[in-house]
């Protein structure tokens, strides 16, 4: 998100300016459903630090007054509920397993396993 903002034009609303570009429809409802998981899960706001946070609030809030996600979200009073029902088994089944990923343990150098003759080191 970050490197999406600060590839936008300094002026604004807009990823391109003043209008509604082609950029915007296709990132927009991606924007708006990693704003609401993140939330969802994580309490996740948007970082108001920095110019680069700042121009991406200033897209979002944009973009949210535009209408243009209201065609995408269908009832907005049970949206949020409905999106994280149909994430929540992705997640589930993609997302934990790699949060509970041991690498295996690699073995020792040569130099480090204990000699089988009764003691010490190999070296």
């Amino acid at each position: 998100m970050a490197a999406f903002s600060a590839t936008m034009s300094p002026q604004g609303p807009f990823f391109s300016g003043a209008d509604i570009s082609g950029v915007d429809i296709a990132f927009a409802p991606f924007a708006s459903r990693i704003a609401i998981i993140l939330s969802h899960y994580r309490s996740y706001a948007v970082p108001l630090s920095g110019d680069v946070w700042q121009r991406y609030a200033v897209w979002l809030q944009a973009i949210e007054q535009s209408g243009l996600l209201s065609a995408t979200e269908g009832d907005s009073e049970t949206y949020v509920d409905r999106l994280v029902d149909f994430y929540l088994p992705i997640v589930r089944a993609t997302v934990r397993p790699m949060l509970q990923w041991q690498p295996k343990q690699a073995p020792l150098p040569i130099c480090f396993r204990h000699n089988r003759s009764g003691g010490g080191n190999s070296f």
